[in-house]
């Protein structure tokens, strides 16, 4: 495990293989509309089109299945390195994770397209 960013961000090197990746990819391109991405600028505010922010294109998938497949595969890192987690506790302090979001979302960057720096709620 790789921290990222201190107590909020870890990665798992190799955690999904290649072939996998591979087969996301071509499913994302085959499968579903990549659009425009928008960014949302506050907590409850409505998505706009902010291209000095962003201009690259997304598109999501919902599956739950998949959710519940990579969540038994990454469930013994997380119980493993539970002291690392922010937040994460194994005698009832603090929470509780239990499973993984449902939702994944793609991102199609093309040449020229960005991504600024920016924290989620606030441009």
């Amino acid at each position: 495990i790789l921290e990222l960013e201190k107590n909020n961000i870890i990665l798992l090197p190799k955690f999904i293989s290649e072939n996998t990746c591979n087969e996301l990819i071509n499913f994302s391109e085959n499968e579903w509309k990549f659009i425009e991405a928008e960014v949302i600028p506050a907590q409850d505010k409505k998505p706009i089109m902010n291209k000095n922010v962003r201009s690259n294109h997304r598109t999501k998938w919902i599956s739950t299945d998949f959710a519940l497949k990579l969540w038994k595969e990454v469930n013994p890192y997380i119980i493993n390195h539970a002291e690392e987690i922010k937040g994460y506790s194994q005698n009832g302090k603090g929470f509780k994770v239990n499973g993984l979001y449902d939702t994944f979302r793609f991102y199609r960057y093309g040449k020229g397209e960005k991504f600024s720096m920016h924290r989620d709620g606030f441009i």
